[in-house]
């Protein structure tokens, strides 16, 4: 069992298709829309074999969002890990002058 270092609430972790690992939420309720009414209304029905990411339901979730890169606007990495081109291109010409 483990728990969120934002909120404290208690999370699973999966792997998703892509082999990242998420936090969820074990007992979110999900529900799955079944049919709209003519009232506008829709019926549903609790869909027990879903998961809630805990980013959605995490009152710290943005302590937690990717950081951008502040040259080229990339996703870095949790580590902080990005060298875009523009930032290359700098190394580079620093190089060439010394």
């Amino acid at each position: 069992m483990s728990y969120c270092k934002g909120c404290g609430k208690e999370i699973v972790w999966a792997i998703d298709e892509n082999g990242y690992k998420i936090p969820l939420d074990p007992r979110a309720p999900v529900y799955m829309r079944l049919e709209k009414m003519d009232d506008g209304t829709i019926r549903v029905r609790r869909d027990e074999s879903s998961c809630v990411t805990h980013f959605a339901t995490c009152r710290k979730a943005n302590e937690f969002s990717r950081k951008k890169c502040g040259i080229c606007g990339k996703e870095m990495n949790y580590r902080g890990d990005h060298l875009c081109d523009v930032r290359n291109a700098k190394v580079e010409t620093k190089k060439n002058m010394e």
